[in-house]
């Protein structure tokens, strides 16, 4: 628990501090910069983590990227299209091909580019960390601290934080900290935060490396090739589709040590998952500890969790990175509020409630996923059985590469998660749930097609006085956004609303916003005198069905208790 300090001044006082310097960290810097909030990130780090680690940037990760002004650089350094949707099972890199899945070029080309204008990429997280590093340089000059430990954060008052780096003479002080300090973080243990759920499903080591490939691949690109057989089993992630990659093997405590995977281990165990002799370089080796864990609540006081301090995932399903980066963009527009005066603190209360149960959702499919791959030995605790039927050579044998091929199929939904990525919804937190006959709260057919409370307001494309057309989901960062197809009746309180200084636009459908009334009925679940409410972070906080009585007083009341946290159904007029 944080404990009461005395210091110095309080001249001055950061807004924010941001512990830790990984991708999250340096997340939560740029869009806090976007919203025009100072930050300060201190890292123990001397410099960048250079491991690649993650790589999927999912769809929703691509829109935020996309609004901040990165997309198209992180594209531009992303593998390519028709290597991303290739994942490959082999006996070696050079031999018998077990099965594969291919399936992104075609349903990139209709489902996924009908719902999001970012489709995803497969990019090195350190490649997209140092692209966020330079964007966030150019915009505030020197805002990352390298070589900073900080050793304590503690309560100064009601409204301050004193942050100690070692080697500073004095506390920094902020009125609000980030600890986005990883899985381990320092900061969550000297909160007393717990972590729920398994703390430890596998140990694996994570080989960096550069090694040639193409003889073997040239013909077959894919992002993942998983290894079976006999001398090693494991996965080879293709970092940058000519000759980068992480080959990530298991490894059991029981018998073994991180330290007996020397650089020269390691270089024989990429030959052995390769098949024949080829040039490798080693260049790092990480060991990690696979767990399925959240944190058992997001904040403390003054202190907010973010990233792998918050959660902590297997890597099947790519959620980890993703995660983290969209909590940033949760955090960030809240903190802008609070501290610009046009929210109060308990705006802040609403960020645990809305993503914890985000995190939840994709640590368990996380797992499952895990669970489910092994069945096909690479990652499995004991591969044995399995390395034995597949090398026998007769019905054996051949009954156990059906088997493998079947189980291979099953893996689709490992990779193939849309819904997951574009279509979570906050049940609870800055936002004013609809009720249905019932009193329940009323839900959509389709988040990915229609508006549901809570959930990121669906793709819909409109068209501008000046024929152009026009994405939905690049209109929200920095303001409030109110939709309605009748703006007389909601102009006085998207007035009121500015001179009490929160910003909102108000967008009429059918003139600056041109599409047919029918379709907007349909889509919004709104009539012509309704509106829709959608907060800066792209989620939708309130709907008006039809035309209200007041509609001063009705948008009055749905900034208040978005902006304050009231959510219950109760507490509606």
């Amino acid at each position: 628990m944080l404990r009461l300090v005395r210091s110095g001044s309080k001249a001055d006082v950061l807004p924010v501090v941001v512990v830790g310097g990984g991708v999250v960290g340096i997340s939560t810097a740029v869009a806090l910069e976007r919203q025009g909030v100072e930050s300060l990130v201190f890292d123990r780090r001397a410099f960048p983590n250079p491991h690649p680690r993650a790589h999927v940037a999912n769809p929703r990760t691509m829109e935020i990227f996309r609004l901040w002004g990165v997309e198209g650089r992180v594209r531009e350094a992303a593998l390519a299209g028709g290597v991303t949707g290739n994942f490959v099972w082999r006996r070696s890199i050079a031999g018998e091909e077990l099965g594969r899945l291919s399936y992104r070029d075609a349903h990139e080309g209709t489902e996924r580019n009908a719902v999001t204008l970012a489709p995803e990429v497969s990019c090195a997280q350190d490649v997209i960390e140092g692209i966020l590093r330079d964007y966030l340089a150019e915009r505030t000059g020197d805002s990352v601290r390298y070589s900073s430990e900080v050793t304590d954060v503690s309560r100064l008052d009601a409204e301050t934080m004193a942050v100690t780096v070692a080697g500073e003479p004095e506390p920094i002080l902020a009125r609000y900290v980030v600890a986005a300090d990883g899985a381990w973080s320092a900061t969550r243990a000297g909160l007393g935060i717990e972590m729920e759920g398994p703390e430890e499903l596998a140990r694996f080591v994570s080989i960096y490396a550069y090694a040639d490939l193409a003889p073997w691949t040239g013909d077959m690109p894919a992002v993942l090739y998983w290894i079976v057989n006999d001398a090693v089993q494991g996965v080879f992630i293709s970092m940058d589709g000519r000759g980068r990659y992480v080959f990530h093997v298991r490894m059991d405590p029981r018998r073994e040590r991180f330290e007996d995977f020397t650089p020269e281990r390691c270089r024989e165990l990429i030959l052995a998952a390769v098949g024949a002799e080829t040039d490798v370089e080693v260049r790092d080796v990480g060991h990690w500890i696979m767990s399925g864990q959240v944190a058992a609540r997001y904040r403390e006081s003054n202190v907010l969790l973010a990233g792998d301090a918050a959660h902590r995932f297997p890597p099947t399903g790519g959620f980890g990175m993703n995660t983290g980066i969209q909590d940033a963009h949760n955090l960030a527009w809240k903190l802008r509020a609070v501290l610009s005066g046009w929210a109060p603190d308990s705006l802040l209360d609403t960020y645990g409630p809305e993503r914890r149960p985000v995190a939840g959702a994709n640590r368990s499919r996380s797992v499952s996923n895990f669970l489910k791959l092994e069945s096909l030995a690479a990652w499995a605790a004991n591969p044995r059985p399995i390395l034995e039927r597949l090398a026998d050579t007769g019905e054996v044998g051949a009954a156990e590469r059906c088997r493998f091929a079947a189980e291979i199929e099953t893996q689709r939904s490992h990779f193939d998660k849309l819904e997951q990525e574009l279509a979570f919804i906050y049940r609870e937190g800055a936002l004013v749930p609809a009720e249905n006959a019932s009193g329940r709260a009323a839900e959509a057919p389709d988040p990915l097609a229609h508006v549901e409370i809570g959930a990121r307001f669906p793709l819909i494309f409109f068209t501008a006085p000046d024929g152009e057309r026009i994405g939905s989901t690049d209109l929200f960062e920095r303001e409030f956004v109110l939709f309605t197809a009748s703006a007389s009746a909601w102009n006085a309180g998207v007035a009121a609303a500015r001179a009490a200084g929160v910003p909102i636009r108000l967008m009429e459908i059918g003139t600056e916003l041109r599409l047919d009334l029918g379709d907007w009925t349909v889509a919004s679940g709104a009539k012509p005198g309704g509106a829709v409410l959608v907060r800066p972070d792209g989620h939708v906080a309130y709907r008006a069905v039809s035309a209200d009585a007041d509609p001063e007083a009705a948008l009055r009341t749905a900034l208040d208790r978005t902006l304050s946290g009231e959510h219950h159904a109760e507490q509606l007029v």
